[in-house]
């Protein structure tokens, strides 16, 4: 199948996709692993790892573990931090992460990206051609150019928002 073909239409997990019983750290892998296996670029690179996941527990990125174990929220905001961490630093992360929090429950924040995400896919889904293979080498070069611009343009935008956001939410603490 087209790789970009089976990206957009790759189905996340939704909540009750993820397990409401905690994991430990090799589940826990086992489990994104498995479920975001299609957005891997190359087959031998790893969507997560024990020392990615220790990374996000030390910086605060992700709570840690209660009794070697990570909850249901845990694995939603390691989906998001994947997923965010293709764009931004981990300090933009971080931020974006607390805004999120601020808007809800984990279930609340997570199901409003799925909601965005699919979104997303399926207006690139309408609005491009996804067969690779059939598309010239100038068309494919112009949609990957497309894509690029458009992602330095949307990361820009966010990060000036994010800025915004932040210093509105420092000035009313």
């Amino acid at each position: 199948m087209n790789p970009l073909k089976s990206y957009l239409n790759h189905n996340h997990p939704n909540i009750y996709d993820i397990p409401e019983i905690h994991l430990y750290m090799d589940q826990l892998i086992e489990f994104i692993e498995g479920k975001l296996y299609v957005l891997k670029r190359q087959a031998s690179e790893p969507i997560l790892t024990k020392t990615m996941v220790n990374n996000y527990v030390k910086s605060s990125l992700l709570k840690a573990p209660v009794k070697k174990k990570y909850d249901q929220e845990s694995i939603c905001d390691l989906i998001l931090i994947y997923h965010l961490k293709q764009v931004f630093s981990m300090q933009d992360i971080q931020s974006m992460l607390s805004l999120f929090k601020g808007t809800g429950d984990y279930v609340h924040y997570y199901n409003e990206f799925l909601s965005l995400l699919n979104d997303l896919k399926e207006t690139e889904t309408k609005e491009n051609a996804l067969n690779l293979q059939n598309l010239s080498k100038e068309e494919a070069y112009n949609l990957m150019q497309k894509l690029a611009v458009e992602a330095a343009l949307k990361k820009q935008m966010a990060e000036q928002v994010l800025d915004y956001l932040t210093t509105i939410n420092n000035e009313e603490a």
